[in-house]
């Protein structure tokens, strides 16, 4: 052991693998927490040493994800592991900072690092910095990079303390470098006493430190009765007696089921696109459409100005008498449902006088049947890119087949709402634009979470306006739905799960799908960046929404 007193130097940083801790006791920032063991000469040349932990790079800003990249499988351990063909890499694609680091457990005088990141991009850099608690860092080296494939060594300042050395990554605004890796990271110094753990007063430098090994308690229960005096009535879709007709450009793509074709006219506007029914229509009609925007409000390949039109006596989509049914002018959204009655008609047409930014890209067109006008079984769907990608109108609609065979006669349809970046306080601004083109009656599912936890949104804000959106949605006679916060690797989320929990308890609402525990238990799932989900975690995000979806028609 260690004798308390005796000054020893300090030898490479090497790292046993252990799991994952959930939620990590490290600041809130941490991507995870592991174990290491710093290894000290003794007396008779006899080797000891004590536990310390593995604090990780984080928060990682992402600003777009590199699909080409597989950089899963490069987690912190490895930064130093002893092996230095092995490496960390901070993973999201161009983050603007990102940091690692390693607590050696005790306090030493630091002598020097030496690391190998093999050259450096041009653009970023790397600052070396020390601390004693993590509540505060020093830099000790600023704007360093590596020449070499090597071990470069970096002598630190004399007279440098510290117990936690990190290497701190900043991006260039201008230029900025795709990715920042580190194969080994030693540290040579002399220090004193044993090991011991960090002081429990020690400040987090972003947020409070949650309760170590705390978990997110189990989801509320349902309560006795599902909100509203009953569920709406069942949608119906209506059939096509053939293929969808247009002025010009390929009009079976509008209606062809397949999410990855679309209709777009040729030349200017106004162009027209129609599909002949089945049978004559009745009741009120649902009229959806989805356009090619990534986002909600992204207005590219949108209409902009448009008629919804119905006709009794064409034969061709083009010929015969048409009625105007619902006028839109200067519409904001990437998907929309409008209703209108039109007793009779046998095409239904959507008749576009003006865009925005590109001609319209129509990838689908819908034609549905409700029997009451005042609940429609649509959904909207809000959230962040997660939502996004696993609601684009490019990914095919999983969400309706699963709500029917899990509640036989119901098939509703759904409209996703995400945006790139969103906040729970962007997520009221969409809301504010949405919750009025959304039939009556609807259900409005918000999913917000993953970036305040990256922007350390305090709780209280985040559940304060998750709260307004609540209330919004309920006095608009629609009814709101919780997604808890989906788990990734980046970010603490406890905290925002758990206000997702207690805002579903306290107004009574049906659980939303439990996208935490899904991707905790399914990480395989999530991208290389480990906060956006792969193909087959798109869909799984859909059919968890539609297992909610099917709580919501009672039993």
């Amino acid at each position: 052991m260690i004798r308390r007193g005796r000054w020893w130097p300090l030898a490479m940083v090497t790292l046993a693998a252990c799991g994952e801790v959930e939620p990590p006791t490290v600041p809130v920032e941490a991507v995870h927490a592991g174990e290491a063991r710093v290894s000290l000469p003794q007396p008779g040349g006899q080797a000891g040493g004590g536990r310390f932990r593995l604090l990780a790079a984080g928060p990682l800003p992402i600003l777009a994800v590199n699909t080409d990249s597989a950089t899963a499988g490069y987690p912190p351990a490895r930064l130093a592991d002893g092996n230095q063909a092995t490496e960390w890499i901070n993973g999201p694609y161009k983050p603007a900072t990102s940091w690692a680091a390693v607590d050696l457990g005790l306090a030493a005088t630091l002598a020097g690092v030496a690391l190998k990141t093999g050259p450096t991009p041009a653009g970023a850099s790397y600052d070396v910095q020390v601390s004693s608690t993590g509540a505060s860092w020093t830099t000790a080296l600023a704007n360093q990079r590596n020449t070499t494939w090597g071990m470069e060594t970096k002598t630190l300042p004399a007279g440098t303390t510290g117990r936690l050395v990190r290497v701190f990554w900043r991006n260039s605004p201008t230029t900025p470098a795709a990715h920042f890796a580190v194969f080994e990271l030693t540290v040579t110094g002399t220090a004193a006493g044993s090991p011991a753990p960090l002081p429990s007063t020690t400040a987090s430098p972003v947020g409070p430190t949650p309760t170590p090994g705390a978990t997110p308690t189990p989801m509320p229960s349902a309560p006795p009765t599902p909100p509203g005096s009953s569920p709406p009535p069942p949608l119906e879709r209506l059939s096509l007696a053939g293929s969808a007709r247009a002025s010009s450009g390929n009009a079976t793509a509008a209606a062809d089921g397949l999410p990855g074709t679309f209709w777009e006219p040729w030349g200017g506007l106004p162009q027209w696109v129609a599909v002949p029914l089945a049978e004559p229509a009745s009741g009120t009609l649902a009229v959806l459409w989805h356009a090619s925007s990534n986002y909600y409000l992204e207005r590219t390949n949108v209409p902009r100005h448009y008629t919804v039109e119905a006709s009794a006596d064409s034969s061709d989509g083009r010929n015969g008498t048409w009625t105007t049914v619902a006028a839109i002018r200067d519409n904001p959204v990437r998907s929309r449902v409008d209703t209108a009655t039109a007793p009779g008609a046998r095409w239904i047409r959507l008749a576009i006088s003006g865009q925005w930014q590109y001609k319209p890209q129509l990838r689908e067109l819908e034609v549905h049947r409700s029997t009451s006008a005042a609940r429609m079984d649509s959904w909207l769907i809000l959230g962040d890119s997660i939502t996004a990608l696993a609601f684009h109108p490019g990914a095919a609609n999983v969400f309706s087949p699963t709500v029917a065979s899990l509640v036989p006669g119901r098939s509703p349809i759904v409209v996703g709402a995400g945006t790139g970046g969103d906040k729970a306080s962007d997520g009221q601004q969409k809301l504010a634009v949405g919750l009025p083109l959304t039939p009556a009656g609807s259900f409005v599912g918000l999913a917000f979470g993953t970036n305040d936890a990256w922007k350390v949104v305090p709780v209280a804000t985040f559940k304060a306006q998750v709260q307004a959106m609540i209330d919004a949605i309920r006095s608009s006679g629609r009814t709101p739905v919780l997604a808890r916060v989906p788990w990734n690797l980046n970010w603490n989320l406890f905290a925002y799960v758990t206000a997702i929990d207690e805002l579903t308890a306290a107004n009574h609402l049906l659980p939303g799908p439990d996208l935490y525990t899904w991707f905790k238990n399914h990480p395989e799932e999530l991208q290389y960046d480990k906060v956006h989900p792969t193909a087959a975690g798109q869909r799984s995000i859909q059919r968890l929404w539609a297992e909610a979806a099917a709580r919501a028609y009672g039993p």
